[in-house]
């Protein structure tokens, strides 16, 4: 359990630091996808590759990993 809430800390930050100046560009987010492959998170609970009913990366980046 405190594996996942790292990875998710580590992925949140990354995200965070990607938005700055705006929206994320895809080559980062492709990084953010391969860093999820190597934390063993899933990207689409990330927020990547969702549906427009799951959680959405912005969201994560301010916390909210719980998918509502």
């Amino acid at each position: 359990h405190e594996h996942r809430e790292s990875a998710y800390l580590l992925i949140r930050v990354a995200v965070a630091v990607s938005r700055v100046q705006g929206r994320i560009p895809t080559t980062e987010q492709i990084e953010i996808v391969r860093l999820c492959s190597e934390l063993g998170v899933e990207p689409a609970d990330a927020g990547l590759y969702a549906s427009p009913d799951g959680p959405d990366l912005f969201d994560l980046a301010d916390g909210n990993n719980d998918g509502d």
